[in-house]
């Protein structure tokens, strides 16, 4: 069992760096709203009280007519607020400083704020809430800084936010804090509802349905980009290179300004499901910051590298390139129009090889610089594909859109960077992408793309066919209800099965309800069983209660914002650390009967009563295929897809970033957590408590070490390890 722990640990030691980032740590979460040392004088009436500063937006926006594809969602403002001088403080009996700042802006989709100044000691947290607290982002803590010393908070679907800052008294040194930026965004583009979502030109299909573009899809992401006037959406695309860096390509009209791109946000996986277009695509995977390597505005190109690898269960992609001038159709390109779920166009023509016409940019003027598309055999590009990557007939990037002129209706001249061009037309490395992408100075024309995780990828694997139909089934036969969720016949759980070649480790779960909105009186939870023809072991059961989700690399974690809806979207389910399964297993959701008719998942409706089913129901206790239904029976599967990895006893722990001499895995920790280490020689290991009082020392040469952690109290620890002259301290969060 530690031989598959290793596997874990080797792919979620990506790199250090900071993610934008709501971590909800163990035994963390906002104070009431209402708790304050002056006996509840806090009661969040935002036109009155001083913890609320209003947004100066007077309901302009510019929407100028541009030629480039960045598309405007908000107005930003430059503030300068800190606990020095804005909002309120308190001091909690145990002597917690709190402090607390509002923004409310009548009519926004969402707020969003950078922190221009982040620093804060270890026991710190940071959180955002509506005033209500029924949405909560947290908490941010010191695994957040970073040598920009900013952070990035990605749009909250509130008119009003509320920021609390909680530093104990025992810290070492007092936080600093300073919000630069506050935006009113007027789109919002991660939580519109499934009519709207869709609001791309419809003449650009979906990037599920067309043949080829799996792997490049998984390598384009949008953009949240803001600066002190504006938010705006563009589009990226992930590039590989000889070192295997996380490089993404973009427009360099994207990046118009100054350290834009430490406070950018990344959304991975945005598309819609392979089954159904009206199915919102998931917005739970997402990376914030990132360092400018190269950037050119008479070219329009700009590389960046992420500040982290995007981890196994984000499936990312490295698109390969090709510098040649010739023999690359058909092309293709993907993209997020819009700023909606990931769309496709195609041409069957060569481009031209021409200098940018348009005046809207009037630094990219250099000749020759750009692809001219004529004219697209299907599909067209909008406001926020910027930056998106046009590929040759081997699905190799030859360049990134800046703009043009089409639509559906006149799909016609779209123009793109070329690649060959920003590769080393100057000699500046700042300015060039030849010395990124081939460091050793191979000179090889082209690189295919691969999959950093391509020894043991992660896969999303569905039961559910191409031929398949999903519906909402109701149970008919005189009795109400739905088939898969809430029903007279007061069935409480319901189940999937998959069958694989190996055991795995399963990541996190893809489920798709027609029903669905979390209500913490009413819950769902989730279940993983082994068994073959029936859910047999129990092996693990979580909430399900879907989080939008970002990963940050310093401690292996992900930041989690609650989703409040999830009816006809697609919801990922995360577990807490993989689960081990065999080669065949079970996931399952139980629901419970008050009120009636909360909950349901798409299921297929189509198939042959004769035909495979993979869809399970409990009754009276007792297992039993939906073809056995007593008013129903069917051959079915539920709308469940699992996302695992190969349990590969082959791969062998070593920390990714050259910093990292150890590994705590599972960290948070239950009852015991391993230590990984580089060095195997004897070292000395002691646990301190976040006040400083040494709790054990131990010698040990082992590797791992296993720790028993049953006896501690839920908080934070610190484990210092200490060889020779050296000694790392390491965070250990006891759950």
């Amino acid at each position: 069992m530690k031989q598959f722990l290793v596997v874990i640990l080797a792919f979620f030691s990506i790199g250090v760096g900071t993610s934008y980032a709501q971590i909800q740590s163990g035994g963390f979460s906002p104070l009431p709203f209402t708790y304050s040392n002056e006996q509840n004088t806090i009661v969040g009436k935002r036109n009155t009280q001083p913890l609320f500063y209003k947004i100066p937006y007077n309901g302009e926006q510019d929407n100028k007519e541009e030629k480039t594809s960045r598309f405007v969602v908000g107005k930003s403002f430059a503030v300068d607020y800190s606990p020095l001088n804005a909002g309120q403080q308190f001091t909690t009996e145990d002597g917690t400083t709190i402090w607390r700042i509002g923004f409310y802006s009548p009519n926004a989709a969402s707020i969003s704020v950078v922190f221009d100044e982040f620093e804060i000691p270890e026991g710190a947290s940071i959180f955002v809430y509506n005033p209500s607290q029924t949405n909560v982002a947290g908490a941010f803590t010191s695994i957040n800084n970073n040598s920009n010393k900013s952070l990035p908070i990605a749009p909250f679907p509130s008119d009003s936010i509320i920021i609390e800052y909680q530093q104990p008294a025992t810290v070492t040194f007092n936080g600093k804090l300073r919000i630069g930026r506050v935006t009113h965004n007027t789109i919002d583009f991660i939580n519109r509802s499934t009519g709207s979502f869709n609001s791309a030109e419809k003449c650009s299909p979906h990037a599920a349905f067309v043949e080829g573009v799996s792997n490049i899809k998984q390598a384009t992401c949008l953009l949240y980009v803001t600066d002190n006037s504006e938010s705006w959406l563009g589009s990226g695309v992930m590039i590989n290179n000889s070192e295997g860096k996380p490089y993404l390509l973009t427009a360099a009209h994207n990046y118009e300004g100054t350290n834009l791109e430490q406070t950018t946000i990344f959304y991975f996986n945005y598309e819609v499901p392979k089954v159904d277009s009206l199915i919102r695509g998931s917005q739970e995977f997402t990376l914030g910051g990132s360092v400018l390597k190269a950037k050119a505005y008479d070219i329009d190109f700009a590389l960046v590298e992420l500040n982290q690898m995007p981890p196994a269960d984000y499936r990312p992609y490295l698109a390969g390139w090709n510098r040649a001038n010739s023999d690359l159709a058909p092309m293709v390109c993907v993209q997020h129009p819009q700023g909606d779920v990931k769309r496709v166009s195609t041409d069957n023509d060569n481009p031209l090889a021409v200098t940018y016409p348009y005046n809207d940019l009037l630094e990219t003027k250099l000749a020759d610089a750009h692809w001219k598309i004529t004219r697209w055999e299907k599909g067209t590009t909008e406001p926020g594909s910027s930056g998106s990557g046009l590929f040759d007939n081997n699905y190799r990037i030859i360049g990134g859109l800046t703009g043009g002129n089409s639509t559906c209706s006149n799909p016609v001249e779209d123009y793109f960077f070329r690649l060959n061009k920003a590769w080393s037309y100057y000699s500046s490395e700042s300015k060039q992408l030849k010395r990124w992408l081939d460091p050793t100075n191979t000179n090889v024309m082209y690189m295919d793309g691969r999959n950093p995780y391509e020894a043991t990828p992660c896969i999303r694997y569905s039961n559910v066919q191409s031929t398949d139909v999903m519906g909402k089934v109701s149970v008919g036969n005189g009795k109400t209800g739905r088939l898969s969720g809430h029903n007279e016949l007061q069935y409480t759980e319901f189940a999937e099965k998959f069958v694989t070649d190996t055991n795995n480790y399963l990541y996190g779960v893809y489920i798709v309800p027609f029903i669905g909105k979390y209500n913490v009186n009413t819950p769902v939870n989730v279940h993983v069983y082994n068994g073959t023809s029936s859910p047999e072991t129990l092996l693990t059961t979580v909430l399900f209660n879907p989080k939008t989700l970002a990963y940050q690399a310093t401690s292996q974690t992900f930041s989690q914002t609650t989703k409040t809806q999830f009816l006809n979207r697609e919801n990922y389910v995360r577990f807490p650390n993989p689960v081990l399964v065999d080669e065949e297993f079970f996931v399952s959701y139980s629901i419970t009967y008050q009120p009636v008719d909360s909950f349901a998942v798409y299921m297929v409706n189509n198939r042959a009563i004769d035909a495979l089913n993979t869809a399970y129901y409990k009754d009276n206790g007792i297992w039993k295929s939906f073809t056995e239904h007593p008013y129903k029976p069917l051959a079915s599967s539920l709308w469940i897809e699992p996302v695992f990895q190969e349990a590969n006893e082959s791969l062998i722990f070593y920390p990714h970033d050259e910093d990292a001499n150890a590994i705590l895995f599972p960290n948070p920790c239950d009852s015991e957590i391993q230590v990984f280490r580089k060095e195997t020689n004897t070292a000395q290991f002691s646990l301190f408590s976040i006040q400083g009082t040494l709790l054990f020392t131990i010698s040990s040469i082992e590797n791992p070490l296993t720790i028993n952690t049953s006896g501690l109290q839920q908080g934070i620890y610190f484990l210092q390890i200490t060889r020779d002259d050296t000694s790392n301290t390491y965070k250990l969060i006891k759950k």
